[in-house]
């Protein structure tokens, strides 16, 4: 498995000291998608070293998976388990084997807690993939966010550093000044587009509906207050993002001068449009999405937009 496989931590009940048949064949089809399953090793709980190495593991993983049969609401050591994965806050999911019929989610603390059904006897994971790609996509985010991105100024060309809470964060002297910490231009995605019709429904209905799908955080230029520039405003937010994406359509040049600012930074970005010859030639080899501006058209730039939002995210294609 690669760096960039999602971990999935499987926290189940054995039986007479043995690992059930569902629990493989679940972990059997994670493994085919590929997702990387996790399992503790079996050991005393006695064990301080093994509780403290299986902690670890929990922490590290992206998501829990807790399997669910009648015998494990009485389980404490899942209850433990699910436990440590809230404390680091780990996303945790239910799913319920076969034909579990006495499911009691209060005993395990999971009554608010999404579930799903897993039917070991085909093996078929179906919609469970895209509710696990889309809690990788908030964990891996919330890690994301532990760390800063920051312009070195010292360097000759753009160059990146990732800077910890607790070290220098070099500043710079430029055009804009230092990008404001000011929590209102926190932002995962950042829109570049003209604030008028049809835009502004595109952004509102098409686009920021991905931020509670997602648990992302998406805005524009017009969303800020503040007693500075626009463009300063802009900046900050531009900084801030990780993904930005530019509505190309009429060739707006604010749209293109704020995209080069998106470029300079390194930051990954999607441009729509609804004509292809709005895209100048030297960037429509970039990540683009066409659509027409209608009921059908902008169904279809939600479903683009979706995928393209997962691959730079997540590295891999939605299912």
């Amino acid at each position: 498995m690669s760096s960039d496989t999602p971990t999935i931590y499987i926290a189940y009940r054995r039986v007479d000291g043995r690992t059930p048949s569902g629990i493989h064949r679940f972990t059997e089809s994670l493994k085919k998608i590929p997702f990387e399953p996790v399992l503790d090793t079996g050991k005393i709980a006695s064990d301080e070293e093994w509780l403290t190495e299986t902690r670890k593991r929990i922490e590290a993983c992206d998501v829990m998976c807790v399997l669910i049969d009648e015998t494990t609401a009485d389980s404490t050591w899942i209850k433990q388990e699910i436990d440590w994965a809230n404390t680091s806050g780990v996303p945790v999911l239910s799913v319920v084997l076969d034909e579990t019929k006495s499911i009691h989610l209060e005993r395990l603390g999971l009554q608010d807690i999404q579930y799903v059904f897993f039917d070991s006897t085909h093996g078929d994971l179906g919609s469970i993939v895209l509710i696990l790609i889309q809690m990788v996509l908030v964990s891996r985010k919330r890690l994301m966010k532990s760390r800063l991105i920051i312009l070195d100024k010292q360097a000759s060309l753009p160059n990146y550093t990732i800077f910890t809470d607790n070290q220098l964060k070099p500043s710079i002297n430029g055009v804009f000044n230092n990008p404001s910490q000011d929590p209102q231009y926190d932002c995962d995605i950042f829109v570049i587009m003209p604030f008028r019709e049809p835009f502004n429904t595109i952004f509102k209905d098409h686009i920021k509906p991905f931020g509670s799908k997602y648990g992302l955080k998406i805005k524009r230029g017009d969303d800020f207050f503040s007693r500075g520039s626009i463009m300063s405003e802009v900046w900050s937010a531009m900084f801030n993002a990780y993904i930005v994406i530019a509505e190309c359509t009429g060739r707006n040049p604010n749209v293109f001068y704020e995209l080069g600012i998106a470029h300079t930074l390194n930051k990954p970005g999607i441009l729509i449009t609804q004509n292809i010859d709005d895209i100048p030639f030297n960037i429509q080899h970039l990540r683009n999405i066409p659509y027409e501006y209608t009921p059908h058209g902008v169904g279809e730039l939600e479903r683009n937009l979706e995928k393209a939002i997962v691959k730079l995210l997540y590295g891999e294609d939605l299912k």
